[in-house]
């Protein structure tokens, strides 16, 4: 007889830590008080480089903080909601918020030559691969 032991596979490890690493990033933040959200994130490769956009409506360029170190893409943001005085609020729904999440690309980046813009509530940042990290083309000498 044979015990099932399904996080024995590495696989479903890895997913296990993903989903946790999620939940902490998400959910964590909020037992120090105030919303957190994660924002929805599209990243994608292309020759060269990887780029990141991150839906962040309501946030200026001041509330947010980038950095990179390695193969990692650190974000952090806070939105802070501007109150109207003296008035009855019907519904409520567009609060103080913040964020704080890490993106792990799967090769190191070029620090120096990372980019971003803010458009339109949409966060584009562009993160060059290190020369590591990019192929190098080996000529083949005979003998």
């Amino acid at each position: 007889m044979v015990r099932f032991r399904p996080f024995q596979n590495v696989r479903l490890v890895q997913l296990r830590d993903e989903v946790d690493r999620f939940m902490d990033e998400c959910l964590g933040a909020s037992q120090a008080g105030g919303k957190v959200s994660c924002p929805p994130v599209n990243v994608w490769e292309q020759e060269g480089e990887f780029v990141a956009e991150i839906d962040l409506p309501g946030y200026r360029q001041e509330d947010l903080e980038i950095s990179v170190m390695g193969p990692e893409l650190s974000l952090k943001g806070r939105r802070q909601s501007a109150a109207v005085e003296g008035v009855t609020y019907l519904r409520q729904e567009r609060t103080d918020n913040e964020f704080a999440r890490t993106l792990r690309m799967p090769a190191d980046i070029d620090a120096e030559k990372v980019s971003a813009s803010l458009e339109n509530g949409v966060l584009r940042v562009t993160l060059p691969k290190a020369a590591s990290a990019r192929p190098v083309r080996v000529e083949i000498k005979g003998a």
